[in-house]
């Protein structure tokens, strides 16, 4: 049984081969945070500048914790790909969410986590996985929803 569990984790996580290329980041200027610091704050022309203040310190840790997530996982091979998929869900128009570019990462990275434990569990169906993988791909929270449910 331990043999089948190591093999199946070694499948399971090794998609796109071991060496993972230097991550892609933006710049946290490039998300330009006071324009949507200043869009969600203004009202009527007026800005309520303690709001924008907090909005801005805000996304600056939105993207100190993303670029820390995107590191963690540097040597997964889905990682840049996740990261591009969280960067395109929250850029509008030029300007970029990164609190919720982070949270998006963050939901994908703990997904990962979540399945590579259960995949360590008795019980755990390969087959169900790689279904739900086929449907999902990098997105590890909804792979976990759909192996969950």
């Amino acid at each position: 049984m331990k043999k089948i569990n190591i093999a199946i984790f070694a499948s399971l996580f090794a998609f796109f081969g071991t060496n993972a290329n230097a991550l892609n980041l933006p710049t946290e200027a490039s998300g330009n945070p006071s324009a949507f610091c200043k869009e969600e704050w203004s009202k009527r022309g007026i800005l309520d500048t303690n709001m924008y203040n907090y909005c801005m310190n805000l996304q600056h840790e939105g993207y100190l914790n993303f670029v820390d997530l995107a590191r963690k996982y540097s040597n997964q091979p889905w990682i840049q790909t996740a990261i591009d998929y969280s960067l395109q869900e929250w850029t509008k128009r030029g300007v970029r969410q990164d609190q919720m570019v982070h949270f998006s990462l963050d939901r994908i990275t703990d997904g990962y986590e979540d399945l590579v434990y259960l995949s360590k569990r008795p019980g755990w169906n390969g087959a169900k996985y790689k279904s739900c993988y086929a449907q999902w791909g990098f997105q590890y929270d909804m792979v976990l929803y759909c192996y969950k449910n």
